[in-house]
């Protein structure tokens, strides 16, 4: 059976339409046997309990299997996904993002393609522009890899543009126990489901990687981005835990990791702050108390932000944007109504 995960926090209404879809389409192509759905609630404030509880009615009636859990506190991003992958005992797992939309009929496709090669890890495509003109999958191919001799130049795509939505793996196998996988995953901020799709390529014998669009953003999803700009930093270090904690030595892995694009966290940390302060940047809040804190461990001499990642200047104008800083803060009130702009908070994402 397939298992469509959805994490979720504060977002009722939205995992109302996504909830929507995946029963309309289930369904539809009389998937009921085959398709069930879990909801991980990241321990959210609104009505979001009352919904899944209002859903597992209408998935009873309509023969659909839904299960919900709410966790004791917000965990995070890679914690929902951690609990979420824990619960699910058999079969395969798909992660869906609460703002993504199902692409028509891919739940029937990736049912066949999960009873015809079963494979350890299929990769699907996510059209990030919502016309399905930006395929990063191009041709649907099937790879079967021995022991040890495995190329991560196949899962490349997945690497340099690591959608949740786009993914599907085998669910936790019996000798893997919960100690092992938060192990794991203890360094997985952000990017956990491409840690266990690393998880899977590495230790499975199938990959199936499709030329489908598996989802595509919903229209409002920059409304509730709360992401960080340095967000890749996070992916090569977590990239980095996992080759290590897996024993991976394998060249092609480690090439792929060393690719990856890098951002100075210090300097990007001030500029979106400058930007904000400027009304030319959208924030939340808990981003906002991140960038702050980034910008504060640097001048009090400590060269790691609370997670770890390096604190360093790579140009003397990272020097000049904290003093500016320091200034359109103080003064931002003002400059703002020069400008005519205001400072922009949204409302917090995962």
């Amino acid at each position: 059976m397939l298992t469509i995960y959805v994490p979720t926090f504060n977002r009722e209404s939205r995992l109302s339409q996504s909830l929507d879809l995946i029963f309309s389409e289930i369904v539809k192509y009389q998937l009921e046997n085959e398709v069930s759905v879990l909801v991980g609630d990241n321990a959210s404030t609104d009505n979001t309990s009352i919904t899944c509880s209002t859903y597992k009615n209408r998935a009873s009636q309509a023969g659909i299997t839904f299960d919900y859990f709410r966790n004791s506190s917000n965990f995070g991003f890679g914690g929902n996904i951690e609990q979420g992958f824990l619960r699910v005992a058999s079969g395969w797992i798909l992660f869906l993002s609460d703002d993504d939309v199902l692409c028509s009929a891919i739940l029937k496709s990736i049912c066949r393609d999960l009873n015809q090669f079963s494979p350890d890890l299929a990769i699907y495509n996510f059209d990030g522009l919502g016309n399905g003109e930006n395929p990063q999958i191009e041709d649907t191919q099937l790879i079967t890899h021995a022991l040890n001799k495995r190329d991560f130049r196949n899962i490349q795509h997945m690497i340099l543009f690591p959608k949740l939505a786009g993914i599907v793996l085998r669910a936790r196998l019996d000798t893997e126990s919960e100690d092992f996988i938060h192990g794991l995953l203890s360094r997985s901020k952000s990017y956990p489901h491409v840690v266990l799709a690393i998880l899977r390529f590495n230790r499975g014998k199938v990959l199936y990687k499709s030329k489908e669009f598996l989802a595509k953003p919903d229209e409002d999803h920059l409304e509730h981005v709360n992401f960080l700009w340095y967000t890749s930093e996070y992916l090569v270090e977590e990239l980095i835990h996992a080759a290590q904690y897996l024993g991976i030595t394998n060249l092609t892995l480690i090439k792929e990791i060393e690719a990856l694009p890098r951002v100075n966290v210090l300097d990007s940390s001030v500029s979106h702050l400058l930007l904000y302060y400027l009304g030319r940047a959208r924030i939340t809040r808990s981003v906002k108390r991140t960038l702050w804190s980034n910008v504060l461990r640097y001048v009090t001499l400590r060269n790691r932000t609370r997670d770890g990642l390096k604190l360093r200047v790579e140009s003397p104008r990272t020097l000049i944007k904290i003093i500016a800083l320091i200034f359109v803060s103080m003064s931002s009130h003002f400059l703002l109504l020069l400008l005519g702009r205001s400072k922009k908070l949204m409302p917090e994402g995962f």
